[in-house]
């Protein structure tokens, strides 16, 4: 620790050099410092200071998953707002096809980036009072949150800044400051490859993904309505596959092990956050709130673990259509609103 002022009063030696003229978080200066004999105390054992400050940046890298997840949120809420108001074509923007189909892609990021950082939050808080099963699955959730919801904030944000039009361009609205904002995510705490590097790290060495996958099953065991069942029973089958694929990649030429890394990381992800929707429509359901969020779980599902293929893209998602009122009012949805996706998916 390197105090500003000495305990007689005045300054230590060191010298700000220059504050640095940034792309975004102009609202928190960073410096460059020089340090010239400056009085400094030292803090933990001197053969420890990596392992401590990797103990700081892996909540860090928690808080910039967090961070991405309130600008996802935002983006989605200014875009909804103005395309509410918006009227084209004798109608408000949130009225047309094309519209609603684009608030809902950002609505399953905001809802289920929320999702993580709260699981996270929650892991992060057992394991500091000492759990080692949440410790290992910690150690897998962090990265993972911190590369997907860092790179994904940049997508979203920039759609907000195009759903708002000239306007968006324009730095008199918040997005300009969403879009500069949304870059540093990436950067902080380790750029996308350099964490899912360390995504490969706690694979290989603690195996936290067996600590990720066993909660995964646990939480999809536990569902008792029939149409989450069946969803489970979907989502089930993906992670079953996920695993052999893992251990084929495991067992590649070490110079070639790390090629699928993005695409297994990403698939984790996805699994773990429809995962968590789908106890959240548990929840919904049990408490007698409907079936949105089971709705949006299974929309989540067609987007990101089984995409429509080239046969199917005349075969549109409707629910974006029919269901887009009570789905961004948070209102009663029926159950039989999801069916048809969640039949459509492979088992």
């Amino acid at each position: 620790i390197v105090p500003a002022h000495l305990l007689d009063g005045s300054g230590n030696a060191f010298r700000i050099n220059r504050l640095k003229d940034k792309l975004g978080t102009r609202s928190m200066a960073s410096g460059e410092y020089s340090f010239d004999g400056a009085v400094a105390y030292q803090v933990g054992p001197l053969d420890s200071g990596f392992v401590q400050m990797m103990e700081m940046v892996s909540a860090s890298r928690l808080s910039n998953a967090m961070r991405a997840t309130a600008m996802i949120r935002r983006s989605y809420y200014e875009a909804l707002v103005h395309a509410r108001a918006r009227v084209a074509f004798g109608q408000t923007l949130e009225r047309l096809p094309l519209m609603r189909e684009k608030l809902l892609e950002m609505m399953l990021d905001a809802e289920s980036g929320l999702a993580i950082v709260l699981q996270a939050g929650a892991v992060l808080g057992r394991a500091d009072a000492g759990s080692i099963v949440d410790g290992a699955l910690l150690r897998i959730l962090t990265p993972l949150a911190k590369w997907y919801l860092c790179k994904r904030a940049r997508w979203v944000s920039g759609e907000g800044m195009e759903v708002r039009g000239g306007n968006g361009y324009i730095e008199d609205w918040v997005n300009p400051r969403l879009v500069r904002d949304s870059h540093l995510g990436s950067i902080w705490e380790g750029a996308s490859n350099v964490i899912l590097l360390d995504v490969a790290r706690a694979m290989a060495k603690q195996r936290s993904h067996e600590a990720l996958f066993d909660d995964i099953e646990r939480r999809l065991a536990s569902f008792r309505d029939p149409a989450l069942v069946t969803a489970a029973a979907i989502v089930r089958g993906s992670l079953a596959r996920l695993r052999v694929q893992i251990e084929r990649m495991q067992q590649l030429d070490q110079a070639y092990r790390d090629l699928p890394l993005d695409r297994v990381a990403r698939r984790m992800y996805h699994l773990n956050a429809a995962t968590l929707l789908l106890e959240e429509a548990a929840e919904q359901s049990a408490q007698g709130g409907g079936y949105r969020k089971l709705l949006l779980a299974a929309r989540y599902m067609r987007s990101f673990i089984y995409p429509p293929t080239d046969d199917e893209m005349g075969d549109s998602d409707r629910t974006t259509i029919d269901w887009f009122e009570p789905m961004k009012e948070h209102g009663m949805v029926p159950a039989s609103a999801a069916a048809m996706l969640i039949a459509a998916m492979p088992g």
